[in-house]
């Protein structure tokens, strides 16, 4: 019934949303809060019943709704940023861009229509009940690979900061063209340290009074290498959305009775403080002392900053370059917005490029030379500081006609993913993929089509390796239980 009441809400608001968009601000507010807060509830829904991956894709879109109604209704107060092209925040440009992302959302939550209602909560299972639906298999795993993954994260990321340039001793992003290691490898230590402190919470999961110094030891050395590996990188977003989900995953357990508040606290804090104030730090740490720069972060994070002092003074200034992955997301859609209604679209080649572009680099020149990126191809009209919102990108090949399939695709597609998480026969392989690769998922919402179809590439690759994994073990397992039944007889001499 819960779920009728709030899918019938969230359908009447955006019907009123659109319609009160073009209308009255005020009426406008009232009908894009019952948007949002109608799409973060049934977010939570689909969390509840274990659709993980649906849930961030929903509730990522719901989010952007609402905070790109925040910003036409406050559009008086956007000041021009070098980084943006202002011209095209427009009144009837926002306008547009909020029925984009409605159409989105609806997308993505009609395929749920066939399932959600079916579906009961998973957590009034017991724990341990629950912990072997999501993690079963993870707890065969040696202690001597927990140990590796510790020692391999903490010497690397050690190794790592003190032979490269950090944003201690230069600017960010300067700092990057002093550090002889790049790409993949500067991740592997905060891999490593993940993977360790998944091991450490599935055993906790597990087993009840045992297993807490695992833990303990685990989450030192992840906040360890994650903030080691934030001053090398100066990049926050990954490690935003681990410190967030980190903290709510502990959150949590201590309503469970397995864990602590401190560490859901801690880690949701690091989580608020990297996305608000780390733009300052990595900037000023190379130049002030630390002490200095670590008290303005501070009072930053609390909103008490020179931002805040504006808006008291009543000289409110919304700068979306202080908020970059959102602000530039937005700016994303705008631009798709206005380069649709200029009359220049991809129309569809983004879906074409996609398998010259799946293939691995070492093939390149060899059959065909790589397409493009869209956003190198959205730089041509456009200057951006990187990235592309999958929306935007997608709108950019058709406008809405091309929107809704899409969603209600890739929504379809997350379904798939998440129903086989809980399944009693689904393997280890898939399971460490799915959730180590949540982090990754996230983030590539803001980086395209290509870098989300590289997400389901991966998860396709491990349910299909998942499955002839289980087989060859059944087959190995039949193999040895019949020789057991029917032993080689000995010849007589």
């Amino acid at each position: 019934m819960r779920y009728q009441a709030l899918a019938a809400l969230f359908l009447l608001s955006s019907v009123a949303m659109t319609a009160t968009v073009y209308l009255d601000d005020k009426v406008f507010f009232g009908m894009a809060m019952l948007f949002v807060c109608s799409g973060l509830a049934l977010t939570l829904m689909m969390f509840d019943r274990m659709y993980v991956y649906l849930a961030i894709l929903f509730g990522f879109h719901i989010s952007m709704a609402g905070f790109t109604a925040w910003v036409y209704l406050n559009r008086q107060y956007v000041v021009p940023e070098s980084v943006f092209v202002f011209s095209t925040l427009t009144e009837s440009n926002l306008q547009w861009a909020i029925i984009v992302l409605e159409v989105s959302c609806l997308a993505i939550f009609f395929p749920t229509i066939l399932f959600l209602n079916h579906s009961e909560s998973m957590w009034g299972a017991s724990m341990q009940s629950l912990g072997m639906r999501l993690v079963g298999g993870f707890d065969r795993l040696p202690l001597a690979l927990f140990r590796l993954a510790i020692l391999l994260s903490f010497s690397s990321a050690i190794l790592f900061f003190s032979t490269n340039t950090s944003v201690l001793d230069a600017s960010y992003p300067t700092q990057i063209q002093g550090q002889w290691v790049a790409g993949a490898l500067l991740k592997a230590p905060t891999f490593a340290a993940v993977g360790a402190l998944a091991f450490a919470y599935v055993r906790r999961l597990l087993h009840v009074h045992t297993d807490s110094n695992y833990l303990f030891v685990a989450k030192i050395n992840f906040l360890f290498v994650s903030i080691i590996m934030l001053l090398l990188t100066g990049s926050r977003g990954m490690f935003t959305f681990l410190w967030l989900g980190i903290g709510l995953f502990d959150l949590l357990l201590w309503t469970k009775r397995r864990g602590l508040f401190f560490w859901g606290l801690l880690f949701v804090a690091l989580a608020w403080f990297a996305f608000q104030s780390w733009p300052y730090m990595r900037f000023y740490l190379a130049i002030n002392s630390w002490q200095e720069v670590l008290g303005r972060a501070f009072w930053i994070g609390v909103g008490l900053g020179d931002d805040a002092e504006l808006v008291y003074r009543g000289q409110q200034q919304i700068r979306l370059g202080d908020i970059t992955m959102i602000g530039q997301s937005l700016y994303h859609l705008l631009y798709a917005v206005q380069l649709i209604k200029d009359g220049i679209s991809l129309s569809g080649l983004t879906f074409i490029n996609l398998i010259p572009q799946a293939l691995p680099e070492f093939l390149d020149g060899v059959l065909w030379d790589r397409p493009l990126n869209d956003n190198y191809r959205l730089m041509e009209y456009y200057h951006h500081g990187g990235g592309f919102l999958i929306l935007a990108n997608v709108y950019w090949n058709g406008g809405l006609a091309v929107v809704g399939p899409f969603f209600a695709a890739l929504s379809t597609i997350f379904i798939v993913f998440d129903k086989h998480l809980v399944k009693a026969s689904t393997g280890v392989i898939y399971r460490a993929v799915y959730w180590l690769w949540i982090p990754i998922m996230i983030v590539q919402l803001g980086y395209g089509v290509q870098g989300e179809f590289r997400v389901v590439q991966l998860l396709i690759v491990a349910l299909f390796f998942d499955k002839w994994h289980r087989n060859f073990r059944r087959q190995n397992k039949a193999g040895a239980n019949l020789k057991m039944t029917h032993p080689t007889s000995v010849k007589r001499s």
